[in-house]
Formats: structure tokens, sequence, C-alpha cells
């Protein structure tokens, strides 16, 4: 497997604030050897947005906003920079971790031969989020026409972001 390039998670998103929760599950036993997560520990708090880069290549893919974004470095070549501290860890399937969507992260290429890395990522927002507009030609299915949003609101629509759990009154 190919490694998965460092970057954080919001500039890919239409969306602003910080209660996003990225949650990684782990499907299959996940080291560094298998292309295992590692994180800048407190970039979340950098206050910077990171060029979205796909991992497949597309033409275009960035807009202009986030195009005009830096390049997020290249931190594995900083593991030895005692200015950054990494995290990661090994995980068994079941085991998942959840991030905030400007923590940077990216994985090494798996070297292993016989164990592939699979996981399911999947996200969940909350109060202080509002509509942004795309920043990338990455669509969140139902989100194509964004005069069903507006930006600076909160993205009220049950059919394309479902509630999952509501403080009670």
């Amino acid at each position: 497997m190919a490694p998965t390039a460092w970057h954080h998670d919001l500039p890919f998103w239409p969306l602003d604030g910080n209660h996003v929760a990225s949650v990684w599950l782990a499907l299959t036993p996940v080291s560094q050897e298998t292309s295992g997560l590692v994180y800048v520990a407190g970039s979340h708090k950098w206050g910077k947005m990171y060029r979205p880069i796909p991992a497949v290549p597309v033409d275009g893919f960035a807009f202009a906003e986030a195009e005009s974004y830096e390049e997020c470095p290249h931190f594995h070549e900083e593991f030895d920079n005692s200015q950054y501290r990494y995290l990661a860890w090994d995980m068994e399937p079941g085991d998942c971790l959840v991030h905030h969507p400007l923590a940077v992260h990216g994985a090494g290429e798996n070297a292993s031969n016989s164990q592939r890395r699979v996981a399911l990522s999947c996200r969940f927002f909350g109060g202080d989020i509002t509509w942004h507009g795309h920043r990338t030609a990455f669509l969140i299915p139902g989100t194509e026409d964004e005069t069903n949003f507006d930006v600076g609101k909160f993205p009220a629509n049950n059919s394309v972001f479902p509630v999952v759990w509501q403080a009670g009154t």
C-alpha cells in the first residue's frame, strides 16, 4: 500500500468549525510496519490550513481558495526534529482513533507482504459547524447543489447530514 501523504481533513470539506470528530476504525491489525497513522501532536492548534492533495491525483481538485494554502510539510523527513512530537499506536480490529479535523497526520508505506491495512473513516459534527462552500472537487453526496446550504450557517439537512445523537432538553 502506498503511503498516505501528510494532511489534515478540514480543507477537503465544505465546512468550518471545531466540533468535528474524525473517526478512524481499524478493521485489520495496524502497526507502523503496516501503514499505521502518525499524528503531529498539537497541530490542530496551529491555525493553519494546508493545501488538500487527493490520494490519487486529480486535475483541478483544489479550487482557488484551497489552492492558495501552503503545502503540508513532509513530516516523515522531520522525525528527528525535537520541535515536533509524533503520536502513533498499534491497533487491533475494532480499535479506533478520534481526531480533530486540523490534526496533521499521515502514514508510511505498508512494508508487509502479508497484512493489508483496512479501515473505515467517518466524521461526526456538532453545534459550531457552519457551511463554508466547496474548497475542492470532493463532494459529499447530496451537497452538489450548494444553493441548498447557506454560507456561515449550520448545514441543517437531515437527508445529507443525519442526526445520530442529540442532547436531551
